[in-house]
């Protein structure tokens, strides 16, 4: 999803829930223009209906630049990425690992002694239960 710079209209992704409930899934959904929070948004698609990320959305929406982003010290993002098929945690940590060097390098004064994390997405929300056959029980 593209939500381009300051200023780029706004567009949104809807849960299939969302798309059932909501608009009787309506196939011409797409492309009508909503009011997300009084402000305008055009529904750009529908996931697929056993979708859900990072737990239980209902929609999705670029993150709009503010002035925050443009001071390199601000630490407020958590990334998500997919792994290319074939690829592992440990090629893909040593592949991040080498661009936050190459950024501490850059960057010294904002960088310096700043490490990525990388973990799968069970491990990042579930913690040391993803790495178990046991699991909590609630």
């Amino acid at each position: 999803m593209t939500g381009g710079g300051r200023g780029a209209p706004q567009v949104a992704i809807l849960t299939y829930g969302l798309w059932e409930r909501r608009y009787g899934r309506d196939p011409a959904v797409v492309g009508r223009t909503i009011r997300i929070n009084s402000a305008p948004a055009t529904i750009i698609g529908v996931m697929a209906k056993d979708f859900a990320f990072p737990l239980s959305q209902v929609l999705w929406m670029p993150l709009t630049p503010t002035d925050a982003f443009e001071k390199r010290e601000n630490r407020f993002l958590i990334g998500f990425g997919r792994m290319a098929k074939g690829v592992n945690v440990k090629a893909a940590r040593a592949e991040i690992e080498g661009i936050f060097r190459n950024l501490a390098s850059a960057y010294p004064l904002t960088n310096q002694n700043f490490a990525p994390v990388v973990m799968t997405y069970n491990e990042f929300y579930l913690g040391r239960w993803s790495r178990s056959s046991s699991r909590p029980c609630w």
